[in-house]
């Protein structure tokens, strides 16, 4: 496991709607279709920081 994924930051649903200034249940359609991914850690659903920032830059 390369260092970056050891310290990789996650964010919950509330942080990335923030970024993306939109609705919490906006998130959570875009993960349903698969334009952002999420993964379920400790139970709770959480997004890679780094894959946030890949999709604010796409747009």
């Amino acid at each position: 496991m390369a260092n970056e994924e050891l310290n990789e930051r996650f964010l919950t649903r509330r942080e990335v709607a923030e970024k993306f200034r939109v609705n919490e249940s906006t998130v959570y359609r875009w993960r349903q279709k698969g334009i952002i991914k999420a993964y379920g850690i400790q139970g709770r659903v959480l997004y890679k920081q780094s894959e946030i920032q890949k999709q604010l830059i796409e747009l």
